[in-house]
């Protein structure tokens, strides 16, 4: 099974939210043996966690220079890739009509996050999406990857 974890970048409880992940997968008895993370710092650090416990491989889309200090892990289960493409753009006017305004960074976010649910090319999606907030509103770019997840009939759940 393939899960992403999505999520703030000023994740307060990184145990909290690795523990409620561990608890939901045991509880459903899924096996999970692929992570999917998006260079969110806190969130990777969780990814990352699995990764070197050996219960998953991680496979995540970091930028060039962007949280570059997580990348320094030796470990062969954990796969870069920073190869952001423009495939899923139509789709992305759709599902996000405001989209059309924005700059470049923002599509890229966006993005991302599609290639995070869908698979780098659009053709490997995951099964499950894990997601965080520190609010009760889910916003920015976790909000676009739970959308997504849910346009694609893809199993949610907020840890």
């Amino acid at each position: 099974m393939k899960a992403a974890i999505i999520g703030t970048r000023d994740l307060k409880n990184r145990e909290g939210v690795i523990r409620n992940i561990f608890s939901y997968v045991l509880k459903n008895n899924l096996d999970i043996d692929f992570i999917v993370s998006g260079n969110a710092e806190g969130t990777d650090q969780i990814a990352n966690y699995f990764a070197q416990k050996h219960i998953c491989v991680l496979h995540y889309l970091p930028w060039n220079s962007y949280n570059k200090h997580l990348r320094q892990d030796q470990n062969p289960n954990i796969r870069y890739t920073t190869n952001v493409i423009t495939k899923f753009d139509k789709h992305i006017i759709q599902l996000f009509p405001h989209m059309k305004n924005q700059k470049e960074s923002v599509w890229n976010l966006i993005r991302r996050n599609y290639q995070i649910i869908l698979g780098e090319y659009g053709d490997n999606p995951v099964d499950i999406v894990f997601y965080h907030v520190n609010t009760e509103e889910v916003s920015g770019g976790t909000r676009y990857g739970v959308l997504l997840a849910e346009q694609y009939n893809i199993k949610t759940v907020r840890v």
